[in-house]
């Protein structure tokens, strides 16, 4: 409330001087920092000193009248001062925009503050920034103890740690939606094929089954998997062809879209078609070495 009568007395000082004088005075704080503070319980300011930068071309004159008007009043009406910043980040237009509202507001209480349209691209932005991706879980081979032979297919499945929602075909995506006012958008992050590989460059790499976490038959059909024999194929997995420890290695890409309203629902099909600008998710990575062994023939005596 200190600070409030503060600057208060203070713009009422300066309906004394001219106008000119008024907006010669640019403002800078003692130390270049940001800062939060609040002075009650109920009155807190934010300083972003380095996002602003103070100038002294916005209409004061505004402000001087309307602290004349103040000057006059009897009783002093109740209220108090807000000042207007501008981004460095915005294009002239926008610039040119700020200054041209008073460089001073004086709220009167019960009265809304003048609001600020954020564009729903910038409320996407802010929704993928808050998105929390799923990490590593386990990688789960068949043969299960990570020991194989030459020519026997290898069926490799992974799983995600973490949260996620499920759409059609096992699609993992996750969403997050961002309102402010009247304006909103939606955001998706949905899961790609996943991308398997292998460190021995003669195996065969059986990858159209694969889908988003790898071999389905492993949860469908896992009695199929165990009959697989040498020579076989897999529907997502590693056929390796010489003895060695190998490594298998998966990845899951994401990729982004948004729309400029907020609704509820699995990503759009041309999902790929409208990305949030900017966005770059990290991908999921999984890593397994496989101990490969040579085929002995049984031959009995003759």
């Amino acid at each position: 409330m200190r600070k409030r009568r503060f600057l208060l007395a203070g713009l009422l000082a300066l309906a004394g001087l001219s106008a000119g004088l008024l907006a010669a005075a640019p403002a800078r704080a003692a130390d270049g920092s940001s800062s939060v503070g609040c002075s009650t319980g109920s009155s807190c300011y934010i300083e972003l000193q380095r996002m602003i930068h103070f100038g002294a071309l916005f209409d004061g004159h505004h402000a001087f009248a309307e602290a004349q008007q103040l000057v006059n009043a009897n009783p002093m009406p109740a209220g108090e001062w807000y000042y207007l910043p501008v981004n460095p980040a915005d294009n002239p237009t926008q610039v040119q925009d700020c200054l041209n509202q008073p460089l001073y507001f004086w709220d009167v209480p019960g009265q809304p503050l003048p609001g600020v349209q954020v564009p729903p691209q910038t409320l996407a932005q802010m929704a993928i920034a808050k998105m929390l991706l799923p990490g590593a879980g386990r990688m789960r081979l068949s043969p299960a103890s990570g020991n194989s032979y030459s020519n026997l297919p290898t069926f490799v499945r992974v799983a995600l740690r973490g949260r996620y929602e499920t759409g059609p075909g096992g699609l993992p995506y996750l969403t997050v939606t961002a309102q402010l006012g009247n304006q909103g958008a939606t955001v998706w992050a949905e899961a790609t094929p996943l991308a398997l590989n292998t460190s021995d460059s003669s195996a065969a790499l059986d990858r159209s089954g694969c889908g988003y976490l790898g071999s389905a038959m492993m949860v469908r059909d896992p009695a199929a998997v165990a009959r697989t024999g040498a020579n076989g194929t897999a529907d997502c997995g590693v056929t390796f062809r010489q003895p060695g420890t190998w490594q298998i290695t998966a990845q899951l890409t994401w990729q982004t879209c948004w729309v400029p309203q907020v609704v509820n629902g699995p990503p759009p099909a041309d999902c790929a078609a409208n990305p949030v600008p900017g966005a770059a998710l990290n991908p999921v990575n999984w890593a397994r070495n496989v101990t490969v062994h040579e085929i002995q023939s049984a031959n009995g005596p003759g």
